[in-house]
């Protein structure tokens, strides 16, 4: 089978899912990718179109062991048109949950061919400064691994003739997903107005549109926590104050500090 043209689509908040990805499609060397930004809800938007690349690569971050609302609804209305895709989730040392499980099952519906399956490494949306998990992971031997992994997938397609010939890995997870929860913390990022300079980046960088763009308002019901308006704030305005949250960052923090590395399938 030939490979030269690969899709990229991603779900990637604070952009750690995205290193990983970009690190696989280089291990692969498709000479055309084209890259979908699925973070953005313009991106979500629109329409899309069957598809006509020879690999497609799907990258989300793992949300309380599942694939955030928002990438999902996305992602189910892909048209796989039969071309072999790679699943790829990435957790923040804890566990992937049932995320390769769900997004198996989601490629399956949409027409894909599943042909292998990954979960990667990354620093936790609820890591800071003084509360560190997974800190600055993907590091360079995730990298190494995650490119390697793209080789992998390179030398499995080209040694096959057809898609049908290509196995499909068989991932772990609870079959009988749990229903996902909707709010966790009942809280959102709280601004300080003596630091913040109104540049907007926060509103700019959420994922699903939670924060109003005039106001710096954060709608809570919108909110899905992944801490991207607080780790992409350059003055350090956004913090995440209420109690519960702060709880389970430190249970986080204590519980994730054995070093978990990429699982492969």
């Amino acid at each position: 089978m030939e490979l030269h043209r690969a899709r990229l689509i991603y779900f990637s908040p604070n952009g750690t899912t995205k290193s990983v990805l970009d690190a696989v499609v280089k291990g692969i060397g498709a000479e055309e990718v084209t890259l979908v930004d699925s973070t953005r809800p313009e991106v979500r938007s629109e329409k899309q179109g069957p598809i006509t690349e020879d690999l497609v690569i799907i990258g989300v971050p793992v949300y309380f062991g599942r694939i955030p609302q928002a990438a999902y609804d996305y992602l189910i209305n892909l048209q796989g048109n039969q071309k072999p895709v790679v699943i790829m989730s990435v957790f923040g040392n804890r566990g992937y949950g049932d995320s390769l499980l769900e997004l198996k099952e989601i490629c399956r519906q949409a027409g894909f061919h599943v042909i292998a399956a990954a979960a990667f490494i990354g620093e936790h949306a609820f890591s800071t400064d003084k509360i560190a998990i997974a800190i600055n992971r993907p590091d360079e031997d995730d990298l190494r691994k995650a490119e390697a992994f793209g080789q992998q997938i390179r030398q499995k397609i080209v040694s096959c003739t057809k898609t049908e010939e290509l196995t499909e890995p068989n991932v772990l997870g609870n079959p009988m997903l749990k229903k996902r929860p909707k709010d966790l913390f009942s809280c959102v990022s709280q601004r300080d107005i003596q630091v913040c300079t109104q540049c907007g980046l926060c509103a700019k960088n959420c994922p699903v549109g939670a924060i109003d763009t005039e106001t710096l308002a954060v709608n809570k019901d919108l909110c899905i926590h992944c801490c991207a308006c607080v780790k992409g704030c350059p003055q350090n305005a956004r913090t995440m104050k209420n109690t519960k949250f702060k709880m389970v960052s430190i249970m986080l923090e204590k519980t994730c500090k054995t070093r978990q590395e990429p699982i492969i399938f």
